[in-house]
């Protein structure tokens, strides 16, 4: 594993590979821990939005470019960060780099496109919810980390 930081502290971590295929993440200290002043689950729903459209890209040219240069692509949202991540040919890598750096610096975050991401935001605590060893976990961690953010959902509730 190389390591590289650039001057404005971002940090380059990888791994040279023969294959035709290469994985790359993009993580931010951007996780519900860093929710202070805002409603549980915003950056999960931040994490959505992003994909929702840009400043150059309707969500429709996200998507269709996404499904062009992707072979898997996906985000996460955990405590501590949030995560964009993708595999793609080696070729495509620069044009993986250039889609990940607009839907995340350039989003619009509009009002209308969050009406919708609710919806999906809300079926996904629903099926959260039925996922037992996600129920168990969300348990342990309700009880042992009552009145912290830790003890709650990071995907927010309901109400938030």
């Amino acid at each position: 594993m190389g390591k590289i930081v650039l001057p404005n502290k971002v940090s380059i971590i990888y791994r040279k590979s023969l294959g035709s295929l290469t994985s790359l993440a993009i993580g931010f200290e951007a996780g519900a821990n860093q929710e202070k002043n805002f409603p549980l689950g915003t950056a999960h729903a931040l994490e959505h939005m992003v994909y929702t459209g840009t400043k150059n890209l309707s969500e429709e040219g996200v998507n269709a470019l996404s499904d062009d240069i992707f072979a898997l692509t996906n985000a996460m949202t955990n405590y501590s960060y949030c995560i964009y991540y993708g595999t793609v040919r080696k070729v495509d890598l620069e044009k993986a780099l250039e889609l990940f750096s607009e839907i995340l610096l350039r989003p619009l975050l509009l009002e209308e496109a969050w009406e919708k991401e609710r919806k999906v935001i809300l079926q996904e605590l629903s099926e959260w919810s039925e996922d037992m060893d996600q129920h168990c976990e969300d348990m342990a961690l309700k009880n042992s980390f009552s009145g912290r953010r830790l003890g709650e959902l990071i995907i927010g509730t309901e109400e938030s």
